[in-house]
């Protein structure tokens, strides 16, 4: 996709992410050990652009979707992000960089079995 948003919701994103590091609601030790960075759950801010946001996504994907969670987190020094899945409830993920000093790699893996909720 091509500028997901205009420059208008990309200011009012980095404002909203710039808010949340002020003060963050939730450090889990583990994110910052493996990742190296610092995260903040479910944002009111977020949430609301996440639910916004569900309608293009459904088209992109064909069916509809239920959103699980989100998160806003700040890569430090020692950031790092490894191959891996995200969790079981997140079978599409939606990442939306709002400002780097250093271009990262992204892979996508082919399709995979999914479990299926029965």
């Amino acid at each position: 996709m091509d500028d997901v948003f205009d420059a208008a919701t990309h200011a009012a994103i980095g404002e909203a992410s710039r808010t949340a590091v002020v003060r963050m609601t939730r450090q889990l030790e583990d994110e910052n050990a493996t990742f190296g960075r610092d995260v903040v759950w479910n944002e009111p801010f977020y949430l609301e652009l996440q639910e916004q946001l569900r309608p293009t996504l459904e088209g992109l994907v064909g069916r509809p979707l239920v959103s699980s969670y989100n998160f806003l987190s700040l890569y430090g020094p020692e950031g790092k992000c490894e191959p891996h899945l995200d969790h079981p409830n997140a079978m599409f993920t939606f990442d939306y960089c709002i400002d780097q000093d250093e271009v990262w790699p992204i892979y996508v893996s082919g399709a995979a079995a999914w479990a299926e909720a029965a």
